[in-house]
C-alpha cells in the first residue's frame, strides 16, 4: 500500500482548457490565507492551498510596487520557459471546436471573451484560490477578447470587444482585427458539429437554438435558450478567424492553428513536445505591472516526460523549471535535497468513484448500494495507503467550497453512517436486500495509478463480507468506451472531476448525461438543477447547493473514495507564479541572473 501515486495529467490538462473556456458556476467560495514552507518539513495531511514566496533573489535585484502596493521584483524580459507536463501524449485535435481538442495547447493561442483575474489569486489579493476546483466564479472574471459586456438577463448578454485586438500575424488572418461576426461565425459553427458540446441537430427549433448577433463589428449579442444563472460562463466562446475553417476546413493541423493569444506554436512533436514562441503583437499587459507588455518570456515548450521518476528527477537537476503531480512522498523528498524549490500541494483535483449500475438489480436496492459504501474502510484508507496525505470527504462537493462544503462531522446521520466502516451492519443490509449468502460482481479499473492498488483494497474489504469481486484493469481507452455506452454490467472506479458543483446536478445524477455513468434517474436532481440555473443571486444559490448536497449523498448512488494529495514544484528564478492551478504562462518570467548563480548558466 506504499505503492507511489501517479497524477492522471493528461485528462486534467485537456480539461483545465476546457474549464477555462467554458467555466460554469456563479457560487463565491473563500479561501484561508497561509504560507507553504520550503525546507525538509513532510507535507501536512491537508496541504495548503497557498504558495511558497521565493525570498532567493540575485545580487542587484529592483525592488518595486506593484498596482496592488505590494512589494516585488521588477519583472524582466526574456528567457524560455520548460516545463514538464508529465504523460501528454498526442492531442487528438487543434480546432477549438471539438471536444477531444488539448484546449490547454489552444489557450495557449486562443483567448475567450472573458479570462481569469489573476490579481484575486494566490500572486494578488488571494481571494479565490485557482486551486482544485477548476470553475471560476463570475466575480472572479475580467476581460479579454471582450473588454467589457453586460448581462441583460439569465437569457441575453451583450460582449463589447477589446479595441485593437487582432490574430496574430500568420494566415489566413495574417493580422487582422477580430469582429464580432467571427464569434457569430464559431458559435454557430459549433451547434452544427455533432461533436461540439453544444451540437443542435437538423431542424432545431429556434428557441431551442443559441442566438448571436452582431450589432457591428465590435458588438454582439447572444441570446441563450433558456435562463441560465451561468450565462456568462456558458457563453465565453473562443475567438478564432472565420476564413480559417473555411479555408482548411478544419483547423486539426497544428500549422493552422490562429488566434488572438500571447503564444504561437512553432513546433508539436507528438508524445514528446510543444514549442511556442511569443506573439510580438499581443494586446495584454501584466495586471500587476500595466505598463508593460506581456509575455515577459520569449517562449516556452511543454515536455512530455512520459516516465514519472525520470521527470522528478529533472525538476531535482535543474533541467526543468516545472512539474506538476507529485506525490507527497516524493514531495518531502524534493524538500530534502531541493530547499531551493518552491511548491504548492493541493488535493487531486480528481475523485476516485465506484459507479454503480442503479438500473438493475442489486445495485437498484439502497440497501445494497450502502453495503458495499460501508464495508470499505475509507477513513483506515486514508490512514494506511495515503498516509494521512487525503481527505475522507470530497464528494459532492470539494472542502475548499466553504460557502457549500458540510464536514463530515457536521452531516446528517444517514449521511455520516456510509463513512463509518462496519463489516457487520454491512452484512445485515446485504441480508435485506436479498442477498444472506453474498454476491458476485465484477470491478472495471483504468490502468491509471492508484486505481489498481486501490481496486484490490476495495476487493479485500467486500470479498470480507461475501461480495466475491473480480478486479478487472483496463486500458484507459477501453475502460472509458465501456463506461459512454453503459457497456459495464456492474460497477467501475472511475476518476470523476467535480471541481464545479454544478456537474453533480448537471451531469453527474442527471438523467440521461453522458457522464452519468451510474444510470441514476432522480426527479428531485432535476428540479435543483433547474432551480440552479435560475438562481442568479449567489448566496441563494449557495443555500441551495448547501441544502442539496446531503441529500443526493445520502442516497449512495455512487460510492466516492478519498481524494488524496499531489504537488507542484517549481523552480525559484521562475517568477510571477505563485502556485496557481489555473493561469497563464504569459505573466510568468525568468531570473536570468539568479539561474546563473544557482546552475553557473
Amino acid at each position: 500500500m506504499n505503492r507511489k501515486i501517479g497524477w492522471l495529467l493528461l485528462t486534467y490538462v485537456l480539461i483545465l482548457g476546457m474549464v477555462l473556456s467554458s467555466c460554469k458556476t456563479t457560487t463565491t467560495p473563500t479561501t484561508t490565507p497561509g504560507t507553504s514552507v520550503t525546507g525538509t518539513t513532510t507535507p501536512a495531511t491537508t496541504p495548503k492551498t497557498t504558495p511558497a514566496t521565493s525570498t532567493a533573489t540575485a545580487a542587484g535585484a529592483v525592488m518595486v510596487k506593484n498596482s496592488l502596493g505590494q512589494l516585488e521584483e521588477k519583472p524582466q524580459y526574456g528567457g524560455v520557459g520548460r516545463y514538464n507536463w508529465q504523460g501528454v501524449g498526442t492531442v487528438g485535435s487543434w480546432d477549438p471546436v471539438s471536444p477531444i481538442a488539448g484546449r490547454t495547447w489552444h489557450l495557449s493561442m486562443y483567448e475567450t471573451m472573458v479570462q481569469s483575474n489573476i490579481t484575486k489569486g494566490p500572486s494578488g489579493t488571494n481571494e479565490f484560490a485557482f486551486g482544485v476546483v477548476y470553475y471560476v466564479p463570475s466575480v472572479f472574471f475580467t476581460g479579454s477578447v471582450a473588454e467589457s459586456w453586460d448581462v441583460i438577463d439569465l437569457q441575453n448578454i451583450t460582449y463589447h470587444l477589446r479595441k485593437g485586438i487582432s490574430y496574430q500575424s500568420k494566415a489566413p488572418a495574417n493580422g487582422r482585427a477580430v469582429v464580432a461576426d467571427d464569434i457569430v461565425q464559431a458559435i454557430a459553427r459549433s451547434q452544427a458539429d455533432p461533436k461540439n458540446y453544444w451540437y443542435k441537430p437538423p431542424g432545431t427549433a429556434t428557441d431551442k437554438m443559441i442566438v448571436a448577433t452582431a450589432i457591428d463589428k465590435s458588438n454582439l449579442t447572444v441570446h441563450w435558450p433558456y435562463p441560465d444563472a451561468r450565462i456568462l460562463q456558458d457563453t465565453n466562446w473562443t475567438a478564432y478567424p472565420t476564413e480559417g475553417w473555411k479555408q482548411f476546413g478544419n483547423l486539426d493541423d497544428w500549422h493552422n492553428a490562429c488566434g488572438t493569444g500571447p503564444w504561437i506554436i512553432q513546433d508539436y512533436v507528438p508524445d514528446s513536445s510543444f514549442t511556442y514562441k511569443k506573439n510580438p503583437n499581443y494586446w495584454g499587459t501584466d495586471p500587476f505591472f500595466p505598463e508593460n507588455k506581456v509575455p515577459y518570456a520569449d517562449g516556452y515548450v511543454n515536455i512530455n516526460i512520459p516516465d514519472y521518476q525520470t521527470g522528478l528527477a529533472a525538476i531535482r537537476t535543474r533541467q526543468v523549471d516545472w512539474t506538476a503531480g507529485v506525490t507527497w512522498e516524493d514531495a518531502a523528498s524534493l524538500q530534502k535535497t531541493n530547499p531551493e524549490l518552491l511548491y504548492r500541494g493541493t488535493l487531486n483535483f480528481y475523485n476516485p468513484v465506484i459507479e454503480m449500475r442503479n438500473d438493475i438489480a442489486p445495485f437498484s436496492d439502497i440497501n445494497f448500494r450502502k453495503a458495499l459504501a460501508i464495508a470499505i474502510d475509507r477513513k483506515g484508507i486514508v490512514k494506511d495507503f495515503y498516509k494521512g496525505n487525503g481527505e475522507v470527504l470530497t464528494w459532492p462537493y470539494f472542502p475548499e467550497l466553504k460557502n457549500i462544503y458540510v464536514p463530515l462531522d457536521q452531516l446528517p446521520a444517514n449521511c455520516q453512517e456510509l463513512f463509518n466502516y462496519d463489516p457487520v451492519k454491512a452484512k445485515q443490509l446485504l441480508t435485506q436486500a436479498g442477498y444472506p449468502t453474498g454476491f458476485k460482481l465484477e470491478l472495471l479499473v483504468p490502468n491509471y495509478a492508484p486505481f489498481p492498488d486501490l481496486a484490490n483494497i476495495i476487493k479485500s474489504y467486500w470479498d470480507a463480507i461475501g461480495v466475491a469481486t473480480t478486479v478487472n484493469v483496463m486500458e484507459g481507452g477501453a475502460f472509458y468506451g465501456r463506461l459512454y455506452g453503459w457497456n459495464y454490467s456492474q460497477t467501475a472506479l472511475v476518476h470523476w472531476s467535480n471541481g464545479d458543483p454544478m456537474t453533480i446536478f448537471s451531469t453527474a445524477y442527471y438523467s440521461g448525461r453522458l457522464y452519468n455513468y451510474s444510470k441514476v434517474v432522480d426527479q428531485y436532481v432535476i428540479d435543483t438543477y433547474n432551480k440552479l440555473i435560475a438562481t442568479a443571486d449567489g448566496p441563494e444559490q449557495d443555500k441551495i447547493f448547501k441544502e442539496a448536497g446531503p441529500i443526493v449523498l445520502a442516497k449512495c448512488y455512487n460510492i466516492a473514495m478519498p481524494a488524496y494529495n499531489s504537488y507542484t514544484f517549481w523552480q525559484p528564478w521562475l517568477k510571477g507564479y505563485h502556485g496557481e492551478v489555473f493561469g497563464s504562462t504569459v505573466h510568468r518570467w525568468h531570473d536570468a541572473a539568479l539561474k546563473k548563480k544557482l546552475t553557473g548558466k
